[in-house]
């Protein structure tokens, strides 16, 4: 775990919330989790990625987090803001270890890149 941490923190700058439960992107950041169920997660993350977007996604249990910064806009239903403490890979959730779907190489991007595609995906449905 101690390799994990050491890229989060050197190789991303992210400060951590270590615990005996695992480690933890805390609240108070300018970075927060746009929570989506899988089934439309799924989607989305096809949409960004047809946009040649680059989203860090984690998958926890029926969810997935997608790392951007605050939103200033509206959401879209059925889409909730984390902001803390974010739980990261290897940290298990409900008896499931999180993972990476998409994992983070930057800065996190503007949520407007993610909520659009989101209520692009919404409307196609």
């Amino acid at each position: 775990m101690h390799s994990v941490i050491n890229r989060y923190v050197r190789n991303l700058g992210w400060p951590l919330l270590v615990r005996d439960d695992g480690v933890f992107l805390p609240g108070g950041l300018d970075i927060v989790g746009l929570r989506v169920h899988a089934g439309l997660a799924g989607e989305v993350n096809t949409e960004i990625r047809r946009r040649e977007i680059v989203v860090p996604i984690l998958a926890v249990p029926h969810h997935w987090i997608f790392l951007t910064e605050e939103p200033y806009q509206r959401l879209p239903p059925n889409v909730a803001v984390a902001r803390g403490p974010i739980p990261l890979p290897p940290t298990e959730v409900d008896g499931v270890v999180t993972r990476w779907v998409s994992a983070p190489t930057s800065n996190v991007p503007p949520a407007a890149v993610v909520v659009d595609a989101i209520r692009f995906v919404q409307r196609k449905r």
